[in-house]
């Protein structure tokens, strides 16, 4: 053994979800853990926007972020520029409104992690910790 990613299996992300595991196609072993909170910052019937888009999320994957919410989870979600995503709310299994908080799952989260300064631990909805990123932009 020559290398270890702990971080990775510790965060799971939606990459990692897709490689399969011992009982099927999805690795469902670990629960996914890093998520980016957006808000819903417009609404119109059939379709919300987030403020979250290419800016908040890594883009180096062929599929995009998706909702942590189980009655949000096949909602598909589309880039809508630097800041924004665009979500088609016609399988949405509950309603989404304008200011609504929604988490989602990220793509891949190595890179997503690097386009933070901080992120805050939880344990349910309680904030238990805040880290500070002093890697955050730092690739090469």
């Amino acid at each position: 053994m020559t290398e270890l990613q702990p971080g990775s299996f510790m965060f799971m992300d939606l990459d990692y979800n897709r490689i399969g595991g011992q009982d099927g196609p999805v690795y469902q072993d670990f629960q996914n853990a890093l998520t980016v909170l957006t808000t819903v910052v417009s609404h119109r019937p059939g379709v919300a926007i987030v403020d979250g888009g290419i800016k908040a999320f890594s883009t180096d994957r062929p599929f995009t972020p998706k909702a942590k919410d189980p009655a949000l989870a096949d909602v598909p979600f589309a880039w809508g520029g630097d800041e924004h995503g665009r979500l088609d709310l016609t399988t949405a299994q509950r309603e989404v409104r304008l200011g609504d908080r929604l988490e989602f799952v990220v793509p891949h989260c190595d890179p997503s992690v690097n386009l933070y300064a901080a992120m805050y631990g939880l344990r349910g909805d309680r904030v238990e910790a805040l880290w500070q990123i002093a890697a955050r932009g730092m690739s090469q």
